[in-house]
């Protein structure tokens, strides 16, 4: 049997579904415009992603010149040190300490080199009575001579902060020189160091709104701990994660926070550091610092019931305030505040 030519007849399928109730015109209506219906392209979904602040990297700086700012080292400081005032010298008045059990950081005061003598150390010793503060003449040291004494003061790190005053680049320590008839007959290095993890130690302290009071003793391991821990402080608010760091004014007269040097001692090193040449001033300065608009305000040393007033005032202008005060004044600031 042949099927050339043959037509097939496609078989009737009778479905008995809904669709046979529905307008047929109105379907092919909807779908010549599905079909003609110019399609919008999908667009994926628009974020905005931030950088995350302790990965942001600025494309526009350039890492050669970034320069991290932190805590020196003991290591850092003593090279400096023995670059100013020698080796010899650091590691007798430091052996010096060590034999007594002591730790020169915290218990050494001040080296003294007056010409024609041995070098002295005093020092701290709180366990020892009658008295707290001793000194110790340096035995095997050499004796001083006008020689070394001029060295030091034209080190390049060394640099005149006022009269009979010198302050030592990014470093705490200050040295004050000895005057005598017609010639400076010595001087006398004071020994400041900073604690860097002191914001970890405990603290006599007070918090108010907007204000935080930080009490010293007359002990010097005290007012180590309590500047330590104030400049610390510092260096967290001024270093922050985020785009735009705080702005940090620090009011110091006696360069106990800051140092005396042309560069702040590197805790503190991207505050705005307001210096002053006396302590009546300090009041003046406390309103100066409010002038620059900063986010903290922070000043050592306050002594006076006039100027507690003056800092509850600018921290009612919505200022954060660090201070620091003597711990015999604590029923005063609790009256003030």
């Amino acid at each position: 049997m042949s099927f050339a030519g043959a037509r097939i007849s496609q078989p009737t399928v009778v479905v008995d579904s809904p669709i046979h109730d529905v307008d047929l015109n109105v379907r092919k209506s909807s779908l010549s415009e599905l079909t003609t219906k110019k399609l919008e392209p999908l667009i994926p979904e628009t974020r905005t992603f931030m950088p995350q602040p302790d990965v942001y990297v600025n494309p526009t700086c350039n890492p050669s010149n970034r320069r991290e700012v932190t805590s020196p080292t003991s290591e850092q400081e003593t090279t400096k040190e023995s670059n100013i005032f020698g080796r010899p010298l650091i590691a007798a008045a430091h052996k010096a300490l060590y034999d007594l059990g002591l730790d020169p950081d915290r218990n050494l005061i001040l080296i003294r080199l007056d010409v024609g003598k041995k070098p002295l150390i005093r020092y701290a010793n709180y366990g020892h009575t009658p008295a707290h503060i001793q000194t110790n003449t340096l035995h095997d040291q050499p004796v001083v001579t006008d020689h070394q004494v001029a060295k030091i003061l034209k080190h390049q790190d060394v640099s005149e902060a006022k009269q009979s005053l010198y302050g030592i680049n990014q470093s705490l320590h200050y040295i004050r020189a000895v005057l005598g008839p017609s010639k400076i007959s010595g001087l006398t290095w004071f020994y400041h160091t900073h604690l860097p993890h002191a914001r970890y130690m405990k603290v006599d302290s007070m918090k108010f709104h907007k204000v935080t009071v930080v009490f010293t003793d007359a002990k010097v391991a005290s007012i180590n701990v309590a500047l330590s821990y104030i400049r610390s402080l510092c260096e967290q608010y001024s270093t922050t994660t985020t785009l735009s760091a705080n702005e940090v004014v620090v009011v110091d007269w006696d360069g106990q926070i800051t140092g005396y040097g042309e560069s702040p001692h590197p805790s503190v090193a991207k505050c705005l550091r307001l210096c002053g040449e006396k302590y009546s001033d300090q009041q003046h300065a406390l309103k100066d610092a409010v002038s620059h608009h900063p986010d903290y305000v922070v000043a050592a040393n306050i002594k006076t019931q006039e100027s507690l007033q003056l800092v509850k005032e600018i921290s009612m202008e919505g200022f954060e305030v660090v201070i620091t005060c003597p711990s015999t004044m604590r029923e005063m600031v609790e009256f003030v505040f």
